[in-house]
């Protein structure tokens, strides 16, 4: 081609030097305070999971609506602002994860990595900035506690807690079963009504089938002495076995399936906060609502310190949850991030490989 110049390699490096000027070259982080960075992955990583859900729920033009890109950046910013205050607020504290809770944090992760780790991988995500998400937030509940749990900084008294556990709280091992939905014959004719009620009668029936197999199971498992729990645990062995064969079961045989109950809560039906009042404990009964059928098995609610851990949990978020979120709200004003434009950019949402 006349007139075309060659263009040297220190020049072409240069040009790209130009073309760069006012974006960070190092992608590596997100956002920073002070000292502390967020890695890159993190935002990557959210970015990703929107991307592949609006692909999933709207098809491959989903990226193609009016400002979407903005829209997720700007929630992904959110996302990361709230992470990197979590992280700051801690290191102000002193407070850090043990090893056991770290440990917790990286199990939480396992399953989400070993079904998406080749997608996270292929978007330069790596395990170890999916990591740290899931340990700020095992950060975020230590804080929280820090700062409002019984002998926090500005904690709640344990005679509060008490208070309210032994007034509203009830404990039990449940086990529900929805029942099929309710048929709708406007506008049908008494042919199709019949129909519709006759695949109504037999859902139920075989739901009823299956729930008195499993009131069954109980007294037989309980009558040398095992527990409800046991009872749980074999129907989420028979359960997972039946969907995905027993090789690949993968139940949790050490944690305790038992539930509290806040009878102030409205969205749990009247008919078993009112069953679990009375009914002896240990008894195995079916309470019947108008959307479900459940085993019910009452329990003890102090007979377990490791149970009531959970239950103390939600009534300090009830206490001090809202609190603690315009608490944090206010922080993250305070933090004055830095923001880098270069992994923005380079990791748009338009960019992500999502393999569709």
């Amino acid at each position: 081609m006349k007139g075309l110049k060659k263009i040297t390699c220190a020049a072409l490096a240069a040009a790209v030097a130009a073309s760069m000027t006012g974006c960070s070259l190092d992608a590596s982080w997100i956002a920073k305070s002070g000292e502390t960075k967020l890695p890159s992955g993190v935002y990557a990583a959210y970015v990703l999971q929107d991307v592949m859900y609006g692909y999933m729920m709207s098809g491959s033009a989903y990226l193609d609506q009016e400002g979407l890109s903005e829209s997720l950046v700007e929630d992904a910013k959110a996302y990361c602002t709230e992470l990197l205050a979590y992280q700051c607020k801690a290191d102000e504290m002193g407070i850090t994860l043990t090893e056991e809770e770290k440990a917790e944090a990286g199990s939480a992760l396992d399953a989400d990595w070993a079904s998406y780790s080749a997608i996270y991988e292929a978007n330069r995500v790596s395990r170890e900035s999916m990591n740290l998400s899931y340990e700020i937030s095992e950060l975020s509940g230590k804080l929280f506690k820090a700062i409002y749990g019984v002998g926090g900084t500005q904690g709640v008294a344990q005679e509060e807690i008490d208070a309210i556990f032994d007034e509203n709280y009830l404990k039990a091992g449940l086990m529900i079963f929805s029942k099929p939905s309710t048929i709708d014959t406007t506008d049908k004719s008494e042919e199709e009504k019949k129909t519709l009620q006759e695949t109504y009668d037999n859902s139920m029936a075989e739901l009823q089938t299956e729930v008195d197999y499993w009131v069954e199971q109980a007294k037989t498992i309980m009558a040398d002495g095992s527990s409800f729990n046991d009872v749980m645990i074999a129907y989420d062995f028979e359960t997972q076995a039946e969907e995905y064969g027993v090789a690949n079961i993968d139940v949790d045989v050490e944690s305790s399936r038992y539930a509290f109950v806040d009878k102030r809560d409205e969205t749990i039906p009247a008919e078993l906060i009112a069953h679990l009042e009375t009914a002896e404990l240990n008894s195995v009964e079916v309470v019947e609502t108008e959307e479900y059928l459940i085993i019910a098995c009452p329990q003890d609610k102090n007979s377990s310190e490791e149970d009531k851990v959970t239950a103390y949990d939600q009534i300090l978020m009830e206490l001090k949850g809202e609190e603690m979120t315009a608490m944090m709200e206010e922080y993250k004003e305070s933090l004055n991030i830095e923001w880098n434009d270069g992994a923005i950019k380079r990791f748009a949402p338009e960019k992500m490989l999502i393999g569709y």
